[in-house]
């Protein structure tokens, strides 16, 4: 579910000009996806927040991937805090890749459980 949309983000995939910031919600988080080339990037550390997982660990193993290594990113875009705007690099995959890689998290948590069952 969309729940709102920021500013144009400037991006580390180059000069697109059709680039939008938007939000999903996740697990009671809001999750930041940017479309850029109509590509949908979605952030990983909310996710892993989101689901209580390492985001540290969680996108190490992402970057040594054979498939997900390639496909990663790091996207710069603006996020407001406290009413103030700062820019935040996050590390993003493509959509088509994101339900594979939560189901390839490893961990004890409950909320990745539970969310793994819901699938």
């Amino acid at each position: 579910m969309i729940v709102g949309t920021g500013t144009s983000p400037k991006s580390a995939l180059g000069n697109a000009l059709d680039n939008h910031q938007k939000f999903l919600e996740f697990n009671g988080k809001n999750i930041v996806f940017l479309q850029v080339d109509g590509t949908y990037w979605i952030a990983l550390r909310p996710i892993c927040e989101a689901l209580n997982v390492s985001a540290r660990r969680s996108i190490d193993n992402v970057k040594k991937d054979p498939i997900l290594g390639p496909e990663c990113t790091v996207q710069y875009t603006q996020v407001s805090k406290n009413g103030k705007k700062q820019g935040r690099n996050l590390t993003c995959i493509p959509e088509v890749f994101i339900y594979g890689w939560i189901f390839s998290l490893r961990s004890d948590s409950e909320e990745l459980t539970k969310y793994k069952r819901s699938c």
